[in-house]
């Protein structure tokens, strides 16, 4: 399958939040995969913007995506437009899949647990990457 990695237009922004559950911020930015046809197969979006650092979502219907989107989406945040040098990520524990994606695929480490941070017995989990350990990056 041929995907194209795009920035994603507002009009497929709910597409993201549908996946993620995340609520809209007014600097929402982002990059999706998409093939001939248009259809989305997965999508990174950025904000929550701090000087150094952005909140990152992500949603994949197709987990092999992530091959193609993780090198485009660390370039977006690390480099040109943003030039921010750490990634960050909140996930519920009991989404013990995209902690996996997060911490074994992508390269995320977590830096803090926050106990019943979601919900009464479910902790939220911190996780960050920094740009100089990314390595899905051209010189990483």
């Amino acid at each position: 399958m041929s995907l194209q990695i795009v920035s994603m237009p507002e009009a497929a922004l709910p597409w993201l939040t549908e996946r993620t559950g995340l609520e809209l911020t007014s600097g929402l930015r982002g990059i999706m995969a998409v093939d001939g046809k248009g259809k989305i197969h997965g999508a990174v979006g950025f904000d929550r913007w701090l000087g150094n650092a952005a909140h990152v979502h992500i949603a994949l219907d197709n987990p092999l995506v992530v091959r193609s989107l993780a090198p485009a989406a660390c370039a977006f945040l690390f480099g040109a437009p943003c030039w921010k040098e750490i990634a960050i990520g909140v996930i519920p524990a009991h989404n013990e899949r995209s902690l996996r994606l997060a911490t074994r695929v992508l390269g995320f480490k977590v830096v803090h647990r926050f106990k019943d941070g979601w919900a009464p017995q479910d902790d939220v989990v911190l996780l960050e990457m920094r740009k100089e350990d990314c390595k899905w990056l051209g010189g990483n």
